[in-house]
């Protein structure tokens, strides 16, 4: 039996979630912006009572990997690997845009491109792109820091008949930029509301764990979120991301 549990605190807002075998028995969304050092701790103990299960029975910890927050990654992280190092459980980064993708999956025509935009101030995103091939995400653009300007996905939005899903708090700043593009806002679908959550994070953790262990993270001590690029000043300076790449859903 595998009972995982999962965190995610890359954003203003944060969520955790128990998942046993695969099945999701409760979750909570922490509405309460930028309160995650005062709130995941309790909120955590709550949600093990609720649902009857005690930390010491927890099997794996599944946690947000980044990009997002500083603060708040470092925030889940630090909670994450005192849990795994205290129990001797194994962390699960799992990746927050993927979470993202993941979440409206099932809805998703085959073929479709979903860039993951997330707000990192002024003109830049965060961002990865995927596509839909046979019921699984599949990353064809890895994880990044843009800036965005008016040519920004131009191959993309050149491919005509191809559905394209902009979600993430960045994607608003992408349609502002389209406003004067009619023909191409009515093209394509914008879904900043789209925010990662924990229940998400569980059910990708689950198949990590159903599919093998070459993605557990063994070195608890020294892992870091993925920040993506370090805080120097207001700089951009673009770090190559080093995150497995997952496939997520059935080809049945």
């Amino acid at each position: 039996m595998s009972i995982i549990l999962s965190i995610e605190t890359s954003g203003t807002t944060g969520s955790i979630a128990l998942t046993v075998d695969g099945r999701c028995v409760g979750t909570t969304v922490i509405y309460k912006a930028f309160s995650h050092s005062a709130t995941l701790g309790r909120s955590v103990e709550q949600l093990l009572e609720n649902c009857g299960i005690e930390l010491r029975d927890v099997t794996h910890v599944a946690l947000s990997d980044g990009p997002g927050s500083y603060t708040g990654l470092r925030i889940g992280a630090a909670y994450a690997k005192g849990i795994c190092y205290g129990l001797g459980l194994p962390l699960l980064p799992i990746p927050t845009h993927l979470a993202m993708a993941s979440q409206n999956l099932p809805l998703l025509p085959d073929g479709a491109f979903v860039l993951v935009m997330q707000d990192a101030r002024r003109m830049e995103v965060y961002q990865t792109i995927y596509q839909t091939v046979t019921g699984m995400l599949v990353e064809v653009s890895p994880c990044t820091n843009h800036i965005l300007t008016t040519d920004s996905y131009a191959e993309i939005i050149s491919e005509g008949k191809t559905s394209c899903y902009f979600i993430g708090d960045g994607a608003q700043k992408w349609q502002l930029m389209l406003q004067n593009n009619q023909a191409i806002q009515e093209r394509f679908i914008f879904m900043p509301s789209v925010v990662p959550l924990a229940e998400t994070i569980g059910q990708i953790a689950t198949s990590v764990v159903k599919h093998g262990s070459a993605h557990l993270t063994k070195d608890i001590v020294n892992y870091i979120p993925n920040y993506l690029k370090p805080w120097i000043g207001n700089q951009t300076t673009p770090k190559p991301p080093a995150v497995p790449q997952f496939r997520v859903g059935s080809s049945s």
